[in-house]
């Protein structure tokens, strides 16, 4: 039997920047590993930092203003990379 579920649209928001937060994290650990043993080459680090910077500037339209500043404060991208 199929079922149809519809959410709403803070719903979708919610569920839209859980996973942008999970590949968020994912790329960052990425990067710092990367700054440990190299094993990135140039152009995929920058293109990781960039998509990186995306994700943040997503974020920053997807949340409430003191809620992202909380979450870029905790998890944002350090420039040193």
């Amino acid at each position: 039997m199929n079922v149809i579920h519809s959410i709403t649209h803070k719903q979708a928001e919610r569920i839209t920047a859980d996973h942008l937060k999970e590949i968020h994290f994912e790329m960052i650990e990425e990067l710092q590993r990367n700054n440990e043993e190299r094993s990135l080459t140039h152009t995929e680090h920058y293109s990781m930092i960039e998509t990186v910077i995306s994700i943040e500037v997503i974020m920053k339209e997807l949340v409430f203003p003191d809620q992202y500043m909380e979450w870029k404060l905790a998890h944002g991208l350090d420039l040193a990379y």
